[in-house]
């Protein structure tokens, strides 16, 4: 039920009425100053910071009654790519056999900081 209207059955109270008119107000002036980003909990913990004496149930009823929901952003989820990854160079298995401790040594140089020769 979506109404733009809010509803008050017949047969309360007039200053029931009013209280029952004065939360649908303040219910949507909420939700649209958070951009129809807050939903019914954010809604009820704003109105119950303000002194109002509401329940998270009634807050849901209200909003769904004005038909009125959050903006809900889903959270992002990677999808699996099915698609033939190309075989990459295996940079890491290299060859690291060398016939002296100094060669070794200074090829890892090399690499690292760009050794220039100072022999």
């Amino acid at each position: 039920h979506s109404h733009n209207a809010p509803v008050v059955r017949p047969g309360y109270p007039e200053e029931f009425k009013k209280q029952i008119v004065e939360l649908y107000e303040k219910i949507r002036e909420i939700y649209y100053k958070s951009k129809r980003r807050y939903g019914a909990p954010k809604i009820y913990k704003t109105l119950k910071k303000n002194g109002e004496n509401v329940s998270l149930k009634r807050v849901q009823r209200r909003m769904t009654i004005l038909g009125i929901k959050s903006v809900v952003v889903k959270k992002y989820k990677p999808v699996k790519v099915e698609k033939n990854i190309k075989e990459k160079e295996n940079i890491l298995n290299q060859d690291f056999t060398t016939t002296s401790n100094f060669e070794k040594r200074r090829s890892e140089l090399e690499k690292i900081q760009g050794f220039q020769r100072c022999i």
